[in-house]
Order: structure tokens, then C-alpha cells, then sequence
């Protein structure tokens, strides 16, 4: 059984997290000092605040300067295809149109799915473990 693809090499939709994968994500976003509640869900469909996270992380791949906050969709989307191409794709987690507009509109399963995979890239951890394996990507 093949599955076909909008656009080769872009993830076709968001994953749901399963009970395990969101304990997870919750404690490395409280260690992030971040609380997913209807606040803060809503002010992550821009990708600024996303940019912040990850600039974190990956410090040498955000320009912060390159996003600026919004409160309309269509550019809260500008946002998103920004971060996308200059971001995500260096972390291949690149997304499809389709994928940046659920981001936009605030699709909670979209936004968790995201920051999920945006932990993973800091840790060895492979997507459906379930559990955070500390040892860094940089060691033997």
C-alpha cells in the first residue's frame, strides 16, 4: 500500500499525541517555562513565539529580527512559511502549505505536534517513545 504525498519530503499532517508523547512534551515545555492553555495555544499560531523556543534550543538558526508579531491570520501564515523555510528546513521537520495554515488558525493538535517535534531535535528522542532519552545529539 503506497502513500502518496502533496509535496515530496513535507509531512502531509499532525500527528495526535498519545497520552505518553503529551506527558512528555508537557514536562520539557515546563522546563521551557511554557503552559499550553487556551492563552498561550492561541498566541503560538504565530511563529514568533515558536521562533523564541527554538532560538533556545538552536541558537545559531533564528534571526528574530527576520519575524515580526502579528494578529491577522494571512500573516500569522507569512510568519509561519518564513520560519518554515528558514528554520524548519535546516531541522527537516519542513511543513506543507496545508500544515502552516492549521498553525495559523491555532489547530491545538498542530501547534502540540510541532513542539513535540521541535523537542525532539533537542534531545535523542524518536518520535512515539514516549519517554526522553537525555543523552545529547553531540555525544559518542
Amino acid at each position: 500500500m503506497k502513500k502518496k504525498l502533496s509535496q515530496r519530503g513535507k509531512m502531509p499532517k499532525f500527528r495526535v499525541l498519545d497520552e505518553g508523547d503529551r506527558l512528555v512534551l508537557t514536562s520539557w515545555l515546563k522546563e521551557q517555562n511554557i503552559e499550553l492553555n487556551h492563552r498561550t495555544r492561541h498566541e503560538l499560531r504565530d511563529a514568533v513565539p515558536v521562533a523564541k523556543i527554538v532560538k533556545r534550543i538552536h541558537p545559531e538558526l533564528v534571526d528574530l529580527q527576520a519575524y515580526t508579531p502579528r494578529c491577522s491570520q494571512k500573516l500569522m501564515l507569512d510568519n509561519w512559511k518564513i520560519f518554515n523555510d528558514r528554520v524548519l528546513k535546516k531541522l527537516h521537520l519542513s511543513l506543507s502549505h496545508a500544515a502552516l495554515q492549521r498553525l495559523a488558525v491555532g489547530q491545538s493538535c498542530a501547534i502540540e505536534s510541532v513542539l513535540y517535534k521541535l523537542m525532539t531535535t533537542e534531545f535523542n528522542l524518536k518520535p512515539g517513545e514516549g519517554k526522553l532519552n537525555l543523552a545529547r545529539d553531540n555525544e559518542p
